[in-house]
Formats: C-alpha cells, structure tokens, sequence
C-alpha cells in the first residue's frame, strides 16, 4: 500500500490509473472478506462450559480452554485482532483520506450546503 500511495501522488499516467483501479479491486476485496475474517478470529474467544468443570472452545471441542494450546491461540488471535479487523480498518481510511481532494471535488464541495433554514 505504502508504494501505491508514492505511486499516486505523483502525476497520472495511464499506468497509474492502472494501478489505482488495481488497488480499487484490492479495497474492495479486502471490505468483502474482512467481516469473515473477523468472525473467525472472534470465535477463538468462545469457550463453552460442560459438566460444569470443563471449558471447550465452541468451534474445536477438542481444544480445552485450559490449555496451552488455547492459551497460544487466544494471543494470536488478539495479535489478528490488531492485524485484521483494526489494522485493515485504519489502512484503508488513511488511504481514503489521503485521496479525500480528489474523491470531494471542488465543484461539489464548494456548494452552498443545506441547512435547516433552507428547507
């Protein structure tokens, strides 16, 4: 991404525009495939009590969440917390923001907006 931002901005030649359309699939990709990723990451935190002693993540009842196993997933899965869910959330703003001149052009932008005295 941070080459892509170098990339765009310089002035656009038609292989920048390429790139950039690239990226624009990539982003929408990333948006399409990030609540999956998320949930799954997020079902590593769900343990299940059984025979009020036992505790067994619900989606491998083979794991105890007493074990060190589990102890080992759960700090991965805070890591991909912070990789996934946060990470590609803040990525994919400062990228938008970054191109916030050319997505909010001036013809629209400098509009009088409405307001409730308008209406």
């Amino acid at each position: 991404l941070a080459w892509t931002w170098k990339l765009m901005g310089r002035r656009q030649s038609a292989s920048n525009r390429s790139i950039a359309r690239v990226m624009g699939f990539f982003m929408v990709a990333i948006l399409l495939v990030l609540p999956t990723i998320s949930r799954r990451i997020s079902q590593t935190f769900r343990c299940k009590m059984y025979d009020n002693e036992h505790k067994f993540l619900e989606m491998d009842l083979e794991i105890d969440c007493e074990s060190s196993v589990y102890k080992f997933m759960r700090v991965y899965a805070c890591l991909m917390v912070l990789c996934y869910p946060v990470g590609i959330s803040v990525i994919l703003f400062v990228w938008l923001y970054s191109f916030r001149k050319r997505l909010d052009p001036q013809s629209v932008s400098g509009q009088k907006s409405m307001t409730e005295e308008d209406v």
